[in-house]
C-alpha cells in the first residue's frame, strides 16, 4: 500500500504550452540577444578570431516529485530553463601572442580569469615569464596544461544586465550568473572535446528541448584546424529562467490536466517537430 501512494503519477508542468506564451517568448528572445551581444564585444576585440560555427543547446526543465508529501507542488517542484552557445573559432600566428591578446578583448564584454587563491592572467602563458616566477602555484599552471580556463561575468558600462534579468521569477533571486569556458588546441593536438549524448535526449514531459544544433563542437573543431594552424571554443551558459515556486501568483507555470509519470519519452519524430513549433512560436 505504502509502495502504491509512493508511486502515485503527479500532474506535470507542460512546458510545451508554457514556453509558447508571449511572456515567455519575450525573456527568451532578450536572453539570445544578449548571449550575442557578448560573442560580438569579443570579436570585436579580437578580430583575429574567424568564426567556423556555433552550437547552441536551449532547453527547459521542470518536475513534480511523485512523492505523497508533494501535495502542495512546493517541494520537489520547479522549472528552469538554460541556453548554451560554444562558439568555436580558428587562427593563425603565435598562440601565446594570440591568447596574451584575450586579456583586451574578453574585459570589454565583463569576462576576468577566475580569481583564485593566485590570480591567474593572461601573461602567465608567456614561457619566459612562467619560466622566470619564483614558484608556480599548481591550481595557477593547471589551466595551461588542459588548455582550458573558466571566466566570470560582470556588468560593465558597455554591457550591462539584460533587460529585466536582473532577477530570475519570481523574484529575490540572485542575479543572472552567466559562466564561460574557454578551451584552445594547435593542429596536431587533442581538442579535449567529445559528443555530449545528453543533448540528443529526447522531449519528455519533464525536459524540453528548445534549439539543439546538429552540428556538434568536435566537428566544429576539425574544420577549425583544416583552415587554421591553431582552435579556440569559447563556451556561455546562462541559466536564463529559474522558478522555484511555480505556484506563485503571477509566475504559475501550467501543468497537464492528467497525472503522468515523470520521463515518458515521445517518439524521435515529434520531439523534433515539437522543438521546431517550440522555437518558432
Amino acid at each position: 500500500m505504502l509502495r502504491a501512494l509512493l508511486a502515485t503519477p503527479r500532474r506535470q508542468f507542460n512546458l510545451p504550452r508554457w514556453t509558447r506564451r508571449g511572456r515567455f517568448r519575450q525573456l527568451h528572445g532578450v536572453s539570445v540577444a544578449w548571449l550575442d551581444s557578448h560573442f560580438g564585444l569579443i570579436e570585436q576585440g579580437a578580430p583575429w578570431l574567424r568564426r567556423v560555427g556555433s552550437e547552441v543547446w536551449d532547453f527547459c526543465r521542470g518536475g513534480v516529485s511523485n512523492r505523497v508529501l508533494d501535495l502542495t507542488g512546493g517541494t520537489g517542484a520547479g522549472v528552469g530553463c538554460i541556453r548554451e552557445v560554444t562558439a568555436v573559432y580558428g587562427f593563425d600566428g603565435p598562440l601565446t601572442a594570440r591568447l596574451r591578446s584575450l586579456e583586451q578583448a574578453l574585459p570589454a564584454a565583463g569576462w576576468e580569469l577566475a580569481d583564485l587563491a593566485m590570480r591567474q592572467t593572461w601573461q602567465d602563458l608567456d614561457p619566459d615569464r612562467a619560466a622566470s616566477a619564483v614558484r608556480l602555484e599548481r591550481r595557477r599552471t593547471r589551466w595551461m596544461t588542459d588548455r582550458r580556463v573558466n571566466l566570470t561575468w560582470r556588468p560593465t558600462a558597455t554591457l550591462n544586465y539584460p533587460p529585466g534579468g536582473e532577477a530570475t521569477p519570481p523574484g529575490n533571486q540572485p542575479p543572472l550568473t552567466p559562466s564561460m569556458r574557454v578551451t584552445w588546441s594547435s593542429r596536431g593536438q587533442a581538442t579535449g572535446w567529445f559528443v555530449n549524448t545528453n543533448k540528443a535526449m529526447g522531449q519528455t514531459r519533464n525536459y524540453l528541448p528548445l534549439e539543439v544544433s546538429e552540428s556538434g563542437v568536435p566537428e566544429l573543431l576539425e574544420q577549425a584546424l583544416e583552415r587554421c594552424q591553431h582552435a579556440l571554443t569559447v563556451t556561455i551558459d546562462l541559466a536564463y529562467y529559474s522558478n522555484p515556486n511555480p505556484r506563485a501568483w503571477g509566475h504559475r507555470v501550467p501543468r497537464y490536466l492528467l497525472p503522468t509519470r515523470p520521463g515518458r519519452k515521445r517518439a524521435p519524430q515529434q520531439t523534433r517537430l515539437a522543438a521546431t513549433q517550440a522555437t518558432n512560436r
